[in-house]
């Protein structure tokens, strides 16, 4: 029973990510085009992937906190 309850919550939390991942697929795709960014394998795609939306989210974050001035994502968003 506990491996079965085990398996499921895996199942979960896996769905989870797979769904949050392509949160920004249209914007990654966006920027990668703008700034002709290209990747050796998907490995390496995946963690630029990941590192850009951490730092695209705490861009979102800074300027929805009403500070003098604003963030923006540039060619060193990976």
């Amino acid at each position: 029973m506990n491996e079965f309850l085990a398996f499921v919550l895996c199942l979960v939390a896996s769905s989870g990510y797979v769904l949050n991942f392509g949160e920004y697929d249209a914007e990654w795709l966006a920027w990668k085009s703008f700034h002709n960014k290209k990747y050796e394998t998907q490995r390496e795609e995946d963690a630029r992937y990941t590192i850009w939306g951490d730092n695209l989210k705490k861009i979102q974050q800074h300027n929805s906190e009403g500070h003098s001035y604003t963030l923006a994502m540039n060619h060193f968003g990976t």
